[in-house]
């Protein structure tokens, strides 16, 4: 069975995001390419995400299968890898596919078996045991290094990409994924954090800041919001 996975990343447009099935006589029509009901045609499994509810006008028609469910921050390469693990159960639901019939208004979609045809495929399921993986949120990852501590990193690694491509290669050595541009925005806020306070000299106040209108000139102490007046960063 030839096969394709069309993965997007989808990061926080959307809580879930649906899989749907195209088989293959579908798949022929939509590209143009010829099919045989050998099992030799081509098998093509998308993601869809949709911001409220929504669904693909095949999938709604039953022309594309719905699959299942899976949350938004999965890894795209570990869901293909578990679909490929399941080429096989997915050539078997795609030759369930019957063709369509004209209601009247659409053609609809025909299966057999439909109730029974999706045994063994539960993508939510896949992610709850942990056969797909998810991303992990840089704040949670990185909760139990202090700021000093991550400075003293960033300034051995030389800036804070750099730090963060490397905490991403040593996480996912570990089977841990974090996406890099959420790791660098996380390091850059303790760089402004630790900068902010260091304006502060350690006496836990700040002289009035002339640009914000919420720092009033005859105001001798603002508490610096970096260190929350302590005088040492977190």
């Amino acid at each position: 069975m030839k096969h394709t996975y069309q993965i997007d990343e989808y990061g926080e447009a959307f809580n879930e995001i649906d899989l749907y099935l195209i088989p293959p006589q579908e798949m022929a029509e939509e590209t143009g390419t010829d099919w045989t009901c050998e099992g030799e045609g081509e098998t093509h499994v998308y993601t869809f995400g949709c911001v409220g509810s929504g669904t693909p006008e095949r999938g709604y028609f039953s022309r594309h299968l719905f699959l299942g469910a899976v949350p938004a921050d999965v890894v795209a390469d570990s869901l293909e890898e578990w679909l490929v693990e399941h080429e096989e159960a997915l050539a078997g639901l795609a030759g369930l596919y019957k063709g369509t019939i004209w209601n009247g208004s659409n053609w609809i979609g025909q299966w057999d078996c439909e109730d029974t045809m999706r045994d063994g495929i539960d993508p939510r399921q896949a992610v709850a045991d942990g056969e797909i993986a998810r991303y992990w949120d840089a704040c949670d990852f990185l909760q139990h290094d202090t700021d000093d501590a991550l400075m003293e990193a960033i300034d051995d690694a030389g800036s804070v990409d750099d730090l963060a491509s490397d905490i991403v290669d040593h996480a996912k050595a570990e089977n841990v994924y974090l996406c890099e541009t959420d790791v660098a925005e996380y390091l850059d806020e303790v760089r402004q954090r630790c900068e902010r306070c260091q304006e502060c000299g350690g006496e836990g106040s700040l002289p009035p800041d002339p640009d914000d209108p919420n720092d009033h000139p005859h105001n001798t102490g603002i508490t610096c919001h970096a260190c929350g007046g302590s005088g040492q960063s977190e």
